[in-house]
Parts: structure tokens; sequence; C-alpha cells
């Protein structure tokens, strides 16, 4: 016989006497149920039968139950189950927007307005030496109003004759000085720019009845360029600018002069006859001249 079938048989049994003593214990407790208030001393006996022949069923049965087992199994070690780490899901982080490029603005270019044309010199300015306002000589003319030095000695302002330039003129009421000139100086520092040849011009005025008589004046300019000379006019009871040089008697020439080198200068006035009257005096280059006797045009700036 083999162990398969032993085992069989042995568990067999063991459940047969199991089925025994339950059996027993249920007549047992049938019986108890039927009998009810009769004498306990039978059904305690028999109740006593029944468990010593269950004992005698076990007593006999389960040695050679015990004997029939066959040894335990070797325990087998059952495999351990490997445990794999899922990674655990993480947040799929959300993609951050790229900003977008701020435009720079572009500048708009700065246009600059063409610079005035400036007429360059002919020759480079000699440095004006410190002192009072030097009127300046540009592009060949110097502009020079009577009034913007004070009016001294037999100098006096005056605005009644019309045909000024200004607010009036200067007209000379002192004593005649025929033979050489007084101490009535009226002196203008100026500036030559361009060196060369000019002409001196006077914007003058006299009304004496004689045209020969109140006429004149003696002018002179620094430097060499003409020491003091008579300065005439033959018009009367008019404004012009018609006026000639008398270095000496009778020699009329060309108001005419000639600076030598630019820089700076000083043209001087003063009184010869009474009643002679002078407002604007221009120094140009002679191909300036009729440009230079406008009336619109203001006194040359200082250098």
């Amino acid at each position: 016989m083999s162990s398969d079938n032993k085992s069989n048989n042995s568990i067999l049994i063991i459940l047969v006497g199991g089925l025994a003593v339950v059996l027993a214990l249920l007549g047992g407790v049938l019986l108890f149920g039927a009998v009810g208030e009769t004498d306990p001393e039978p059904v305690a006996a028999n109740m006593g039968a029944v468990s010593a022949e269950a004992d005698t069923v076990r007593s006999a049965d389960l040695p050679q139950v015990n004997a029939t087992l066959p040894p335990p199994a070797e325990p087998t070690d059952l495999p351990v189950a490997t445990v794999t780490n899922t990674p655990i899901a993480t947040d799929t982080p959300v993609p951050t927007a790229t900003p977008l490029p701020t435009a720079t603005p572009t500048p708009a270019p700065v246009v600059q307005a063409p610079a005035a044309a400036v007429a360059a010199p002919t020759d480079t300015p000699v440095p004006v030496p410190a002192g009072p306002c030097h009127l300046a000589e540009q592009n060949g003319m110097l502009l020079i109003d009577i009034d913007s030095a004070p009016a001294v000695g037999g100098w006096v302002f005056e605005n009644s004759a019309a045909g000024f330039f200004g607010d009036g003129y200067y007209t000379y009421r002192g004593e005649e000085s025929l033979r050489q000139p007084n101490n009535s100086v009226l002196s203008y520092p100026i500036y030559i720019n361009n060196p060369g040849v000019y002409e001196v011009h006077l914007w003058n005025y006299h009304d004496h009845p004689d045209t020969s008589e109140g006429n004149d004046a003696w002018l002179q300019i620094s430097g060499g360029v003409r020491s003091w000379v008579k300065t005439f006019s033959g018009f009367r009871d008019q404004w012009n600018w018609d006026n000639l040089f008398e270095p000496s008697p009778g020699n009329h020439t060309e108001p005419v002069v000639s600076f030598p080198a630019a820089g700076a200068y000083t043209l001087e006035v003063t009184g010869r006859s009474h009643g002679f009257s002078i407002d604007r005096i221009i120094v140009v280059k002679p191909e300036m001249l009729i440009h230079g006797r406008n009336p619109d045009l203001p006194q040359s700036g200082c250098q």
C-alpha cells in the first residue's frame, strides 16, 4: 500500500471516530430531552457508558493512527516576491512661457540744420587787445554810428535835420579850428579783419549859405594809416556821402586809406568848422561802397 493510501485511511479513521463521538453526544442530548423530569441516574449511567466506549475507540485507534502518520514534510521556502519600486509619478512641470523680446524703439535720427555759411576772412585776425569794444570790419565793411561814443567838447547831439539814421547825430558847435585839430576828439576803437585799401565816407550835413564854409572836420586813423586830414563836403542843406580828403591846401583826394595788416586801430574825429554835422562813418572796400551806404544796415558789432 502506498503512503498516500495510508494517510487517507488514517484520516478516515479519525473522522469516523469523531463522528461517533458527535453522534453519541447528540443521542444523549435527545435522550435527556425525552426523559425530561425522569430520574437522572439511568441517563447518567448511559452517558458514562457512551463516554467509556468513545474513549475505548479513541485509545485503540489513536496509537495506530500516530504510527501510520508519515513524517512531516520539510518546509519548502516559498519564493519571496521581489518588490519592484515603481517610480512615483512626479508632476510634469508646466513649460514656462518664454517672454517675447521687447522691441527696443529705434531713436529717430537727429537732423541737424546746416550751419549758416560764414564768409572766411582773407587773413588771420590779430588778437584784440583788452579794453573797450572794437567795432569789427566784416567782409570789407565797417559801420560806425557817431553817437556810439559820448559827445565831448564842442560836439552836440541833435535830431532836427531830417534824414539821419538812428536817434540823432552830432553837430560841432564849438570854436572853429581851421589850422590844427582841437581837443574835441571823438574816439572809436575798430578792428580790421581783412587788410588792404578802404574808403572812408561820412553821412554829413551842413546848411551854411557858402558851400565852402561850415563843411568839414578833422579825421585820423592810428597806426600810420592816416594822420590828421581835413575831410570836407561840397553839398549843403542835404545829407550826403560825398566827401573828400584835403591833405594840403587845394589838394583834394579821394578818401582812401590802406590798412597794412589785420588788427586793432583807432579812428578819431574832431571839430574844424562850426555847424558841421555827422551821423555815420563807413570804412569800406571800394567794391562794397554802395552796399555800405545802405541806411538799413546796423552798426558793426564788437570784435
